[in-house]
């Protein structure tokens, strides 16, 4: 794996990062859902490998997202780097954006 720096804060990031946007979907009682058994063994996987940059948003999924990827990264999480969004478009009002973040 080749890594990078990340800006000037020391860090090295992977220079493959893994997006979370289309994490596998499974059906359940018949509405889509993300397969999080799949996901989380993608996502270790890629770890395994050399993968420590990790890409997620808050409305990823129905929000799911950022939950699956925070479970699969349980036990390693010091050894990854996790970016998210925040969607300002949802904020509406003083506190949603704290509340969501």
């Amino acid at each position: 794996m080749q890594y990078v720096d990340f800006g000037n804060t020391g860090i090295k990031v992977s220079r493959l990062g893994f997006g979370c946007m289309r994490l596998p979907m499974t059906e359940v009682g018949g509405k889509r859902v993300v397969d999080e058994d799949a996901a989380a063994s993608m996502l270790r996987k890629g770890a395994e490998l050399g993968i420590n940059y990790f890409d997620s948003g808050y409305v990823y999924h129905e929000g799911m997202s950022e939950i699956i990827l925070g479970r699969a990264v349980k036990g390693i999480r010091d050894k990854v780097y996790i970016s998210t969004k925040s969607p300002g478009y949802i904020v509406r009002k003083p506190g949603d954006y704290r509340r969501i973040l």
